[in-house]
């Protein structure tokens, strides 16, 4: 189960996540950044991605001799004043500790940078146009950051190569840092990052014709719809909002046809279909972790001797029986 790539150091691999979504995107209740450091030298031969880290995945990442995870959750929230093998969450930091695995949680910084988490997920609905944050952050210095295409990162890639650097971070890591900062505060680059995103669809579907590209995307066989009033499955949709996880803060009063998010309670829910909004709800984690393998393909690009996998055993806890 070893990895044959030749591995980086840990401060590297946090130099490239922070160009990818600068920690300062994130909101400031969030707890992002890197949480479990194992004593220095660390080297990161293979990473593990995950939604969430859970008994099972700390399992799935010993048994792949994984030197570090990105779990998109925080799994340490609130201070710990004790590690003790008795508490779950405890437990796993002892385990990272004693197996020797970082864990970096990028939480909330993906979900308002561009072609971040929002963006994926706003995509369930097909060929769009006008796409924008439901709500925009006010720093101005934030808005010059955004996750790199693909497209982006091979043509950097290219750049780096004419210049004698045959990939990044095979070479002078401070001057690929550089190569991304530029990249990323170009004028051309500038673009709106927040919570939440909005949007027209190119062409109207019917309400029932969103349900069915929304499951299919997620690949999800059920998802829960609450139509709006005076609305019917024939109802068109042209416009449409998402918020990755819970959207109940971020939606309330936008003005679409269609709301997309992992959960929101009884009574927003109430409030959106009352205003004749139609609700679509995936379960949290699952309007979220489809985005970890288009995150593994752009940092497979971005990190060559790191091998990404995405956990197999992460799952949303809700199941439909």
């Amino acid at each position: 189960m070893v990895s044959r790539c030749k591995g980086i150091s840990l401060p590297e691999v946090l130099q490239v996540l922070e160009t990818l979504a600068p920690l300062k995107l994130a909101e400031n209740w969030d707890n992002v950044g890197l949480l479990i450091e194992p004593s220095s030298p660390h080297i990161v031969r293979k990473l593990m991605l995950t939604n969430d880290l859970t008994q099972p995945v700390m399992e799935e990442t010993i048994k792949h001799q994984c030197n570090m995870i990105i779990s998109y959750h925080p799994p340490i929230f609130q201070a710990l004043k004790q590690l003790r093998t008795s508490n779950v969450k405890q437990n796993l930091v002892i385990q990272c500790l004693e197996n020797r695995v970082a864990v970096f949680s990028p939480h909330t910084s993906y979900d308002v940078a561009a072609d971040g988490v929002n963006d994926w997920l706003i995509s369930a609905f097909g060929e769009l146009r006008d796409v924008k944050p439901v709500t925009a952050l006010r720093d101005p210095v934030s808005v010059n950051h955004r996750l790199l295409d693909e497209d982006e990162i091979l043509r950097l890639k290219s750049q780096l190569s004419c210049n004698g650097t045959t990939s990044p971070l095979s070479g002078d890591i401070s001057y690929v840092s550089r190569n991304f900062a530029s990249t990323l505060n170009s004028k051309e680059a500038i673009v709106e990052v927040g919570s939440g995103r909005r949007a027209m669809l190119s062409r109207p579907l019917t309400i029932v014709q969103a349900l069915e590209r929304v499951k299919s995307y997620l690949a999800l066989p059920f998802v829960r719809v609450a139509i709006g009033e005076g609305k019917t499955l024939d109802s068109e949709v042209e416009t449409v909002a998402c918020c990755a996880g819970s959207g109940s803060s971020v939606l309330h009063n936008c003005e679409v046809d269609v709301y997309l998010s992992g959960e929101m309670s009884h009574h927003d829910v109430l409030h959106a279909t009352s205003h004749g909004r139609t609700v679509m709800l995936c379960e949290h984690s699952n309007s979220e972790r489809g985005y970890l393998v288009h995150l593994q393909k752009k940092l497979s690009l971005l990190l060559p001797q790191v091998e990404f996998m995405v956990s197999q055993s992460d799952a949303d806890p809700l199941v439909v029986m």
